[in-house]
């Protein structure tokens, strides 16, 4: 027989490492579940951070292509309003040949839009001088469009270039003059240079 204190000794031994193998497999599963909701919340850390990183860097970007697209339209405005004074000032270059022709066909434009057989044509000093001296010359030039035009009466009382073509009889008037027709011109100029900018 065995004696009682080494049996003892011995289920306290066995139940010992029982309970030590235990308290270690109870301490390895605690550990892997720390382990795993450390890395959990490491992970939903750094997803936050990268989100945050994200917005930022969206936010960044959004104000930088905003500035540059800003940047980019007064680049174009200005650019525009450049080649249009640029068109401004070669309009005040023009020779009275240019000047002759170009007051023909803003005539006849207004004389066919008005529908006119007589009109009065109200352009500046130069410009009077010019058809006057070229009377018939631009009264052929209306009747190859407007055949049954007849005459037309001038007035120098305007201080731009261009004509304004009116009716006598009616008051209806067409404005052709420089300035207005580059009023006219100017959005259309702007979407075209715009264009070829793209």
């Amino acid at each position: 027989m065995k004696d009682i204190g080494a049996e003892i000794k011995e289920r306290t031994q066995n139940i010992s490492e029982k309970t030590l193998d235990r308290a270690r497999r109870v301490k390895e599963r605690e550990l892997a579940i720390a382990r795993k909701k450390k890395e959990a919340i490491i992970l939903e850390e750094s997803k936050r951070e990268d989100k945050i990183i994200d917005m930022r860097r969206n936010s960044l970007n959004a104000q930088l292509i905003l500035e540059y697209r800003l940047k980019e339209d007064n680049f174009k405005d200005k650019l525009c309003s450049e080649l249009l004074n640029e068109i401004k000032e070669e309009i005040n270059t023009l020779g009275d040949n240019a000047i002759l022709d170009s007051l023909r066909n803003l005539i006849r434009e207004g004389v066919l839009n008005l529908g006119l057989n007589k009109a009065l044509i109200i352009v500046n000093k130069k410009s009077a001088a010019l058809l006057k001296v070229n009377y018939n010359r631009v009264i052929d030039f209306i009747r190859e469009k407007a055949g049954n035009f007849e005459s037309m009466n001038i007035d120098d009382s305007l201080g731009a270039y261009g004509a304004i073509v009116s009716s006598e009889t009616t008051g209806e008037f067409f404005d052709n003059t420089f300035k207005r027709r580059l009023e006219r011109f100017e959005d259309e100029f702007k979407e075209k240079i715009l264009e070829r900018l793209e």
